[in-house]
């Protein structure tokens, strides 16, 4: 059995935790708040650039919009991912604690045919 936490991923936490630093600037490139928050994020979804969520990091007018005029403490990401490009988020992530989880991760993620990123 593996020894370390998997979850699945919850697309919603993205949007609570990683899209309001991001709204708060405007979505412009230039967000006033540290990559050092945003990589300390409960669940682990945040990227320095917030169109990383999506393939190939597009970012489109719609998504803005939709991103723009929702209450993000309320929305639910399902209710609006057809209005985002194609997510590039996880399905699963993990937090090893120490090398032994972290190796151990890797093997299972191996013998499932499934990358780490």
């Amino acid at each position: 059995a593996d020894n370390f936490v998997t979850e699945v991923v919850d697309k919603t936490y993205w949007l609570r935790e990683c899209v309001p630093p991001f709204k708060k600037s405007g979505f412009s490139d230039s967000v006033d708040y540290s990559n050092y928050y945003l990589r300390a994020k409960k669940h682990g979804l945040c990227a320095d650039h917030l169109a990383c969520a999506f393939v190939d990091c597009e970012w489109t007018f719609a998504a803005a919009t939709i991103l723009q005029y929702s209450n993000l403490s309320a929305v639910n990401y399902d209710s609006i991912k057809n209005f985002l490009p194609a997510s590039n988020l996880p399905a699963v992530i993990t937090f090893p604690r120490n090398v032994k989880e972290l190796v151990s991760a890797m093997r299972a993620a191996k013998k499932r045919g499934r990358g780490l990123i």
